[in-house]
């Protein structure tokens, strides 16, 4: 395939280039180069890879650039971090629950891969989600946003396991709390329904939604089904259901603070990066009075340094 042959000839390359590099930058590549590049640094240096684009609009033509391009055994390495709808935060008020959903994935498989091991996820049921290096597309904005920290994160996410036990009134709290609204049926994605001793509940990142039968405290199964037949899709050993609602509360924290140590970030279209950034601070000033809440201080990486402190190698 022309883009395997394309990738094995840069690989070898790119690996001394960038071989204890943090950042990247890659405004003078089109796209697809771009893309074949972020590629072949993943494949070479077995890390992390983060794409930032300088808004909602050019990530969605970077990210179906590398999905273009992505070899088959790499296409599951690939997320998807889009900024919230709210300009100021990661919360899910009035949000789209699918972007929502598209951003608890990614954090929860990044806390998963930093030792946090939970319960299969969607990927992983399907044998191609084990922990390890990605490559996440993601914008300026999306990058500044706030996040539940990770230790927040598992705190409020709830773990079933089939044959294991629960108590569902408090288990059936513990969703509402965690911003599950519980209707009469599960039609979309955040709502949940307890119908005896069956929890039906679809949790934002999942395609599908659970459905959970309980024999008095104990889970004897776990499936997914399709909401509009009733149908199940596959049965499930466990589940993760992660909060439906992400607001920032307590220490405030970002994608950075999940990502690995090693991570590389490839910075694209650097002048238009450094104009959003400050349109999205001065519009966090305005709104909130206190545009930290929109950047990355306080969360143990300002994004100030990692725009100033580029290697320009691209």
């Amino acid at each position: 395939m022309p883009t395997q042959r394309l990738t094995d000839w840069f690989v070898p390359r790119v690996k001394d280039w960038f071989a204890g590099e943090r950042t990247c930058v890659t405004s003078l590549l089109p796209g697809g180069a771009e893309a074949l590049l972020v590629w072949s640094l993943h494949r070479a240096l077995r890390r992390t890879m983060v794409l930032i684009a300088d808004g909602p609009q050019s990530l969605e033509i970077k990210h179906q650039d590398l999905n273009t391009l992505a070899l088959e055994r790499d296409r599951s390495r690939l997320r998807y971090f889009p900024s919230a709808e709210s300009p100021a935060r990661g919360g899910t008020e009035g949000a789209d629950p699918d972007v929502v959903g598209y951003r608890l994935g990614v954090l929860a498989a990044l806390a998963q891969a930093s030792g946090g091991r939970t319960p299969a996820s969607a990927d992983e049921r399907e044998g191609t989600g084990e922990p390890g290096p990605m490559v996440i597309a993601t914008c300026v904005q999306a990058l500044m946003q706030t996040n539940l920290a990770p230790d927040a994160l598992r705190e409020r996410a709830v773990a079933l396991t089939r044959g294991g036990e629960a108590d569902s009134e408090q288990l059936t709290r513990q969703l509402a709390d965690a911003g599950y609204a519980f209707e009469p049926e599960v039609v979309e994605k955040g709502k949940a329904t307890l119908k005896g001793g069956l929890l039906d509940i679809w949790p934002l990142p999942e395609p599908w939604p659970f459905r959970i039968e309980f024999f008095g405290p104990v889970v004897e199964s776990i499936r997914t089904f399709d909401p509009e037949t009733q149908r199940s899709v596959a049965k499930l050993e466990a589940a993760w259901i992660l909060p439906a609602k992400v607001e920032a509360g307590g220490r405030k924290c970002t994608l950075v603070d999940y990502l690995p140590p090693d991570t590389l970030f490839v910075w694209s279209d650097m002048g238009s990066i450094r104009y959003h950034a400050s349109l999205l601070e001065e519009l966090a000033a305005e709104t909130e009075g206190r545009a930290e809440s929109f950047s990355l201080e306080g969360a143990g990486l300002q994004i100030a340094k990692l725009l100033d402190g580029l290697h320009l190698r691209c």
